[in-house]
């Protein structure tokens, strides 16, 4: 499916290092390579003290700084990690374009990283703002080798908190660049600083169905924190009749915060709820949420395209291409007896006049959920 996920082709020119990069729609600076991430690229060149044997890269999107800091330094071990299996895969894919050898793998974070590394780069998201950049410093200072160095860059509105985390006197800073909109930094660390708690939760809220309330924990990385989507809204309501007792085995593609997970156990009979996704934080806080309401038999899948059989399937478009979606579409007619789908009015419906079909559709402002 990877093929047909390729949006765009990247020439970069960098350091006398001449790159090419396919990339997605769905992947963040899809276009050309951020700026954030040329700024970082540029600092390396300026402290000559960094050591490139074991190098992290955290948060690695497409893969232009692992593949970048490969092709300039062929003896490195270089790891890329994203938590978007999409990214993933993609970096892997643009390692073989560049003729480099790296490792890819979909964490989150940290998670179920063994090793140290003597470099870890990373492209700060700004999402998680004071408590996420207090985090990934603490727990940074946890895989760097002694005298190891963390190299990230952060946009300029996180200066001001920057400068309060640098205030502890075990983080060194060895290099630090202002530029218009970016601020780059090398650190080092005397010892390894304690992790504060998860920058991924960061409200409590309540949600109702048909005046059951559930508690339901977010974060504002992801999409819906405060309040569910249109299209949550709509596949809630559709999820509500009671004929969807019926239904046993039930997949939920890109389950969120949850809010769709805790519909499908409010009103189905089901034996088993699988949630998948591409991105790993929808799958944790979704995962947490089934638990925090007392729900433990659900399975996680980290992927775009499962291969599962069931019952019922319920997809929430979101940034998918209405291609790519119809090319999915066509396998989980034959996998699943019923097939819920909600998106944007237009994807839905280039996807209906492919299938030759015409839906009842049910509208909420430009978005609607269909059966199929």
């Amino acid at each position: 499916m990877l093929a047909s996920q390729i949006h765009k082709r990247i020439n970069f020119n960098f350091e006398k290092q001449k790159l090419i990069f396919d990339t997605s729609q769905e992947l963040f600076s899809f276009a050309k390579v951020d700026e954030g991430t040329k700024e970082l690229l540029n600092s390396l060149r300026k402290n000559l003290k960094l050591n490139y044997e074991n190098v992290l890269d955290l948060g690695c999107g497409y893969g232009p700084i692992g593949i970048f800091i490969k092709k300039k330094y062929a003896n490195s071990n270089v790891l890329c990690t994203d938590r978007d299996s999409l990214a993933v895969e993609f970096s892997g894919h643009n390692a073989k374009l560049n003729n480099v050898k790296i490792n890819s793998e979909p964490f989150l974070d940290f998670e179920n990283i063994k090793e140290k590394f003597s470099l870890i780069l990373t492209n700060f998201p700004a999402k998680l703002e004071k408590e996420g950049l207090e985090y990934f410093i603490s727990r940074s200072s946890e895989f760097l080798e002694k005298e190891g160095t963390l190299a990230l860059v952060i946009v300029k509105e996180l200066e001001i908190f920057m400068e309060e985390i640098l205030k502890n006197e075990n983080i060194k800073v060895s290099f630090r660049q202002k530029t218009k909109n970016y601020f780059v930094y090398h650190l080092t660390f005397e010892e390894i600083i304690k992790t504060g708690k998860s920058p991924y939760i960061q409200n409590e809220i309540t949600f109702n169905i048909e005046n059951n309330i559930y508690p339901i924990l977010t974060s504002n990385a992801l999409q819906e924190f405060d309040t569910p989507h249109f299209i949550t809204e709509l596949i809630m309501e559709k999820l509500l009749k009671k004929e969807f007792n019926k239904y046993k085995n039930i997949l939920v593609i890109n389950p969120g915060q949850g809010f769709l997970p805790l519909a499908v156990v409010h009103n189905c009979s089901r034996d088993k709820i699988i949630l998948v996704s591409r991105d790993l934080l929808q799958l944790k806080l979704s995962e947490e949420n089934l638990k925090l309401n007392a729900i433990n038999n659900s399975e996680n899948i980290n992927s775009d395209f499962p291969q599962n059989k069931g019952d019922l399937l319920i997809w929430s478009l979101r940034d998918e291409i209405a291609q790519e979606v119809l090319e999915k579409i066509v396998v989980f007619k034959n996998n699943f007896k019923k097939i819920i789908l909600g998106g944007r009015i237009q994807v839905i419906n280039r996807i209906t006049k492919a299938l030759k079909i015409e839906p009842k559709k049910e509208i909420m402002g430009k978005y609607c959920v269909i059966e199929l």
